[in-house]
């Protein structure tokens, strides 16, 4: 039996400010990367990757809890912090490709890798999902958004580097 899915609209408009916001926060203090040596460096790193992180995962999350399904759920914290610590962990890597040498290669590296944070975090984060019910995926729609995160976090990092 297929379930229709409404969402809250106020929760979908508020994961997509947060997701904006946080990428833009991140951004910013990937701009300064640069001129920066040592611990100050690793730091600004870190704070990078955890503002990007989080403003994917609370993204996720959010549109998630937007959702109005039919059937009870609840959410296995286990899979929840494992999708958070994934994010950031991959998404300094990819700041890490990114900056640590400049030109196409290394921004297109940077962005496949934190294409793969966003896609890692959602299949996690969908493992985090407990409900009275199946859940099918169709893989066209999941590589589209795949996809989809591969150009936008491409992208994103090209504003910075250029």
């Amino acid at each position: 039996m297929v379930v229709e899915v409404n969402h809250d609209h106020g929760l979908v408009i508020l994961s997509l400010i947060i997701s904006v916001w946080g990428a833009y926060a991140s951004l910013g203090v990937m701009g300064h990367i640069y001129s920066l040596q040592g611990a100050q460096r690793l730091r600004a790193l870190l704070a990078s990757a955890v503002l990007l992180g989080v403003s994917i995962w609370a993204m996720h999350f959010i549109a998630m809890l937007s959702q109005k399904l039919p059937v009870f759920t609840t959410y296995a914290p286990t899979y929840v912090f494992l999708s958070l610590f994934f994010v950031i962990f991959i998404s300094v890597a990819a700041i890490y490709l990114t900056l640590s040498r400049r030109g196409h290669f290394a921004l297109l590296l940077g962005g496949i890798t934190l294409g793969a944070a966003i896609a890692v975090m959602h299949v996690t984060g969908m493992m985090a999902l407990w409900l009275d019910g199946q859940i099918e995926y169709e893989l066209s729609t999941f590589m589209l958004s795949v996809g989809i995160g591969l150009v936008t976090s491409t992208f994103g990092l090209y504003l910075i580097c250029k």
